[in-house]
């Protein structure tokens, strides 16, 4: 035991010492990024009181440092960080800054957000479920994040955050998630929070849930619930399996001592494509150059009897990436192909009597 506590209290003064001269909002453990973890931090410090900081605000810079409050994380870092608008008091409008300042860094050096872990503290189980359900003939994979079980419940729990890897072929409009109606985490109405930053570009959804009343609780079973709809694929794509991931977990108590982080999960999901088309569509008629092309292309009717009333553009997977409805006569059309990968794609213009397409290679 003094050897752990001897190593603790290494560490406390350590990470003190190097602590920054600033609060940038939003980055409540001042380790130079703001992140899902700074909702851990933020709801272990919830209520706290300290000195406030000259200037109440929560705009992303830089803000001297106001007296230490009386109370310090386990890591050592100082509660003054996780008031984000330095009013003195941490409290649901210190979350805004982590909401609207998420993923920015700061001129410190990026430094751990791992929390200390007490020696012989096991990591409880973590298992992500899925299922596939068709509504109104669009496919929606259903998933539940699950944690601990009967033989091993969660014990003091307090707070859990990790990032959900999901397959960005089939989901364009990214994911909706929440705490599940049955979780055993939330004993009465405002003592737990949900955090989610889904980024649908990348496919990475941030999550956390922390509890507000610096109350643990113990338990196992279902946590979350959220939906994924798996957008339509116009041509057949090379596979039809959807892959969920979580990693970078972190499970803490109030005192932000607390697991072993349960290692990664992984699932693949079948049959999920919803609704493929057979485009049945005249070639030769529709004109793209320059092919390959870099950085524009253009479009043209060689039949000028037709107008152009739709344009748009699939991926090698038979995803939409660009859908453009005219007004008026045009017979040509110039776009940006700047920013697409570089692939083969497929071009589909719409006319008044028929269909006309051309594939475009772009470098």
């Amino acid at each position: 035991m003094k050897t752990i506590l001897s190593t603790l209290c290494g560490l406390f003064f350590t990470l003190t010492a190097f602590s920054q001269p600033f609060v940038w909002p939003g980055d409540m453990n001042d380790n130079g990024i703001v992140n899902e973890v700074d909702v851990l931090y933020w709801g272990s410090a919830y209520g706290a009181e300290g000195p406030a900081r000259p200037t109440v605000d929560s705009s992303y810079i830089g803000y001297p440092l106001p007296s230490d409050w009386t109370q310090f994380f386990n890591n050592g870092v100082n509660y003054l960080y996780a008031d984000a608008n330095g009013d003195g008091r941490v409290d649901d409008l210190d979350l805004r800054p982590i909401i609207k300042h998420f993923g920015r860094r700061n001129d410190s050096i990026i430094g751990s957000d791992a929390f200390p872990v007490l020696p012989g503290a096991q990591a409880p189980s973590l298992s992500l479920t899925t299922q596939v359900n068709t509504f109104q003939g669009r496919k929606l994979v259903i998933f539940e994040v699950n944690l601990g079980s009967v033989q091993q419940p969660v014990d003091s729990f307090y707070g859990f955050s990790f990032q959900l890897h999901y397959d960005t072929l089939f989901a364009k409009n990214g994911i909706s998630a929440n705490l599940a109606p049955e979780n055993w985490i939330e004993q009465s109405e405002n003592d737990t929070e949900f955090f989610i930053n889904d980024n649908s570009q990348t496919g990475v959804a941030s999550v956390a849930v922390t509890r507000l009343d610096q109350q643990t609780v113990s338990g196992s079973g279902t946590l979350l619930r959220g939906i994924i709809a798996v957008e339509d694929i116009i041509f057949t794509p090379e596979r039809d399996t959807f892959t969920i991931e979580i990693d970078s977990v972190r499970l803490v108590g109030s005192s932000l001592f607390r697991y072993q982080p349960p290692p990664p999960v992984k699932v693949q999901v079948n049959n999920v494509v919803s609704n493929t088309q057979s485009i049945s569509a005249q070639t030769g008629l529709l004109k793209v150059y320059p092919n390959p092309a870099r950085e524009r292309m253009r479009i043209e009717l060689l039949d000028k009897s037709q107008v152009i009333r739709q344009l748009r553009v699939y991926n090698n997977f038979g995803q939409g990436i660009e859908n453009v409805t005219f007004r008026g006569s045009p017979t040509s059309y110039n776009m940006s192909v700047q920013n697409w990968p570089p692939g083969l794609y497929t071009v589909l213009v719409r006319t008044r009597d028929g269909l006309y397409t051309e594939k475009l290679i772009v470098q």
